[in-house]
């Protein structure tokens, strides 16, 4: 497996390739990888941190692999935050934060 990722930087732009031919244009990336064990890990962002919360926010909705469900899964309990809720379904937290941000976010007129 290949993957490409130019960043733009004049141009605020950033481009990802892979090899089964897929290219997206974004305005913000993530990139991690870890090994648990050895305590090593991996981590480069660029872009818009709010882009890049929305991207994770809708992957999260939309991780139909369950290799994904159960990686969101350990997110959370790392994050401490799986004490309270049934395992592998880090969904119910997202629903409540996204209840919790319209609550919480001020209307302009």
């Amino acid at each position: 497996m290949k993957i490409e990722i130019d960043v733009d930087t004049s141009k605020k732009e950033i481009v990802i390739r892979d090899d089964a031919g897929n290219e997206r244009f974004v305005k913000s990336i993530i990139v991690c990888g870890g090994d648990a064990i050895s305590g090593k890990f991996y981590l480069l962002s660029w872009g818009s941190s709010a882009d890049a919360g929305w991207a994770l926010a809708h992957s999260l909705k939309a991780a139909e692999d369950p290799f994904y469900k159960r990686m969101f899964d350990h997110f959370f309990r790392w994050l401490g935050l799986g004490k309270d809720r049934e395992p592998n379904n880090p969904v119910e937290i997202l629903k409540r934060w996204e209840a919790e941000d319209k609550k919480n976010t001020p209307t302009f007129n």
